[in-house]
């Protein structure tokens, strides 16, 4: 038995075929690992640097948003519990351009009127 010789047409076949899928298939994922991974590798050191510095940004923001929002209402509950303790004299301050100012100007008034009323009480049972 003599072995035939292989055409032209069967000669590029043969090349285009795996000659040692073992190799061939591992160095395939190798490349095609290392195309994906580079990318994502760049991007995971991206992450790491972005992602702390979005986070205190954000957190700095929540805490300024919180800051103007909460703020004037624990000023306002720390005055109207100096109201109920009877200390008339307190005045709350709160920021200019507070949304909460005119309900502090309002409280303010209150403590002057109860104020001038003890007081007014006061002369009455010295009289």
């Amino acid at each position: 038995m003599s072995k035939k010789t292989p055409t032209g047409r069967e000669r590029r076949s043969l090349r285009n075929l795996v000659q040692n899928p073992r190799v061939q298939y591992r160095y395939a994922l190798y490349f095609f690992g290392f195309a994906v991974a580079a990318p994502l590798q760049a991007l995971a050191l991206r992450m790491t640097i972005l992602y702390p510095i979005f986070g205190m940004v954000c957190a700095a923001f929540a805490i300024w948003v919180t800051h103007k929002f909460v703020g004037p209402q624990v000023a306002l509950r720390r005055h109207i519990g100096q109201l109920q303790s009877g200390d008339y004299t307190a005045v709350c301050r709160l920021r200019a351009g507070d949304e909460l100012q005119p309900g502090a100007a309002a409280l303010n008034e209150l403590a002057r009127e109860l104020e001038s009323q003890q007081g007014a009480e006061e002369e009455r049972k010295a009289a």
